[in-house]
């Protein structure tokens, strides 16, 4: 969910690295995520499975934040929504994330 993508972010320093993974609904984009960060060079995978469904962001909604743009998904899908009312990162998140996964998914 980064503004730089997967490779920027391993060009940056030369280090043992490790990222973060969301499961999307479109269950490609994560496998493509994992292989561009295993071509990458990074070592280890953060399975996070704590935001299928964000909490009232006040502070979003408020500002009428809108979502920055996000690299790694050109091409796979838009992260460029402008929500009529609350958030642009929630309009994003459940449009993109799948909060029906369960560890039978992990395999």
């Amino acid at each position: 969910m980064a503004s730089c993508t997967i490779e920027e972010v391993a060009s940056s320093c030369n280090a043992v690295r490790f990222v973060q993974i969301y499961v999307y609904k479109q269950r490609q984009v994560t496998a493509q995520m994992v292989k561009r960060a295993e071509k990458a060079g990074f070592k280890d995978i953060v399975l996070t499975v704590d935001v299928p469904k964000l909490g009232k962001r006040e502070a979003d909604i408020k500002s009428k934040l809108i979502s920055p743009k996000m690299k790694n998904f050109e091409g796979l899908f838009s992260t460029e929504l402008q929500p009529s009312e609350g958030s642009g990162i929630e309009a994003v998140a459940s449009r993109a994330l799948d909060a029906s996964f369960s560890w039978k998914g992990v395999k």
